[in-house]
């Protein structure tokens, strides 16, 4: 006997799994733009251009523009998050760890550019946003982390024990910072990689115990 086959949606009637790929989609778009392009001044109409969408059928996934910056928001702390405690805990070497940590987030900005534009955005919002929020929190986790893990290089004789790891950690995000600022003026986040290895010796100079 054979089994039933499972009854298909009618046409136009979102699944869940359709829904939840929408989201995706949209949020995506919304990276993808940024790095084009000012992300405060992206308007609901282009971003469903670019989807090849009506701006009504984003609020069947979405409540408000708001509601789609929070969720690209997440999704840059989300995965830059990722990449960067990924290094962090991998069990190497604290400094070891803070180097791979360092190019992985220069690698994730020049896949997503449209990333830190998101941030300073966000940052730079006068208003009480959730996505500004968010933003505030990827910070703070991405501190607290780079923390931990110069603490611990203090104690197995790494780093230095004169330096301080919150000034630490300011200067190791500082300098992505400039990087990212000076790739993004220029139009070209090729050349991060370039400039990046200079950046680190700069960071490795002032942690380090030892010369490289």
């Amino acid at each position: 006997m054979t089994k039933p086959r499972p009854k298909l949606p009618p046409r136009g009637v979102l699944t869940g799994e359709t829904i939840t790929g929408r989201r995706s989609d949209i949020v995506r778009s919304v990276v993808a733009l940024a790095g084009r392009s000012d992300p405060g001044r992206l308007t609901i109409a282009q971003l469903a251009a670019h989807l090849k969408l009506t701006p009504g059928a984003l609020f069947r996934h979405f409540p408000s523009k708001e509601a789609i910056f929070a969720e690209a928001m997440r999704w840059v702390e989300t995965s830059l998050l990722g990449e960067v405690e990924g290094a962090l805990r991998s069990g190497a070497e604290p400094l070891q760890s803070l180097q791979q940590a360092f190019f992985r987030h220069v690698k994730f900005v020049q896949k997503h550019p449209g990333a830190p534009r998101l941030v300073f955005a966000e940052l730079q919002n006068s208003g009480k946003t959730t996505a500004k929020q968010i933003a505030s929190r990827l910070l703070d986790r991405y501190a607290t982390s780079l923390e931990v893990v110069i603490s611990d290089g203090q104690k197995s004789g790494d780093i230095k024990p004169a330096v301080n790891p919150k000034a630490a950690s300011m200067l190791f995000l500082g300098m992505i910072q400039g990087l990212v600022i000076q790739t993004l003026l220029a139009g070209n986040t090729r050349s991060l990689a370039e400039r990046a290895p200079a950046a680190w010796r700069m960071v490795h100079v002032a942690l380090a115990q030892t010369e490289m």
